[in-house]
């Protein structure tokens, strides 16, 4: 949403201390990330990844590039961690980690109006004033049958969580913000946000994250904002 927007100024918020260290740090230097990644990406093994994985790195530039290289080697780009906090996501079956399309360049340059902290979703969204636009896209809801990740979500983001973001969005409403979420199409995540102004829109996904080939398919997702959508298909 972010690189699609591109806006003049944006907090981007997330609770992953690894994710926003790497966005600051492809801000503040991304040529340092773009070198050390090829470098990681030259010794591409199963044991370069398991070692990496499996190591801590207390400079921020490194810990950025371990963080991407991890994100492009693992199974399917899956970010997962075990109770201790630590990666747990076994390596993947790709061998080519550098893509054509990267651009690290021009990611600093779009990112450099963005302040990205490392937060509690309610600490930001707190942050919200008259016309702002607010985007969650949190954890889907763990009562979902059908969302690949009941086992661990519930660690993630709980009910109350979902319940937590529902009152954190509707101040936000009333402050005068534009918010917009995405979530499972499930009846109770529709229920929860009914009244206050909310609207629904149905949408669907294909899901390429799966073990199994049988899960991967088209799944049915819900758009709740605070004000009327325009999608492609409504033009």
């Amino acid at each position: 949403m972010f690189f699609g927007l591109r806006p003049r100024e944006a907090l981007l918020s997330d609770i992953n201390d690894e994710l926003i260290n790497c966005y600051n740090q492809i801000k503040a230097d991304w040529s340092k990330i773009w070198n050390g990644l090829i470098r990681y990406s030259s010794r591409h093994s199963d044991e370069f990844y398991y070692k990496m994985r499996r190591k801590a790195f207390y400079d921020n530039q490194e810990r950025a590039i371990r963080f991407l290289y991890l994100n492009r080697a693992c199974f399917n780009g899956i970010y997962r961690v075990n109770k201790n906090g630590k990666f747990n996501v076994p390596k993947g079956s790709k061998d080519l980690l550098i893509y054509d399309y990267d651009n690290f360049e021009e990611v600093s340059e779009v990112i450099k109006n963005a302040d990205c902290q490392c937060s509690d979703f309610e600490e930001s969204i707190n942050q919200a004033r008259y016309r702002d636009f607010v985007f969650c896209d949190p954890p889907y809801t763990v009562t979902h049958s059908r969302n690949g990740f009941i086992r661990y979500n519930d660690k993630l983001f709980s009910w109350s969580d979902q319940i937590r973001l529902r009152d954190t969005l509707v101040r936000a409403h009333k402050r005068g913000a534009f918010t917009l979420l995405s979530n499972a199409d499930f009846p109770g995540i529709c229920q929860l946000y009914q009244g206050n102004g909310f609207r629904y829109t149905p949408i669907s996904r294909r899901s390429f994250i799966s073990a199994k080939l049988a899960a991967r398919g088209v799944y049915g997702e819900v758009l709740i904002s605070n004000y009327r959508l325009r999608l492609e298909d409504d033009a």
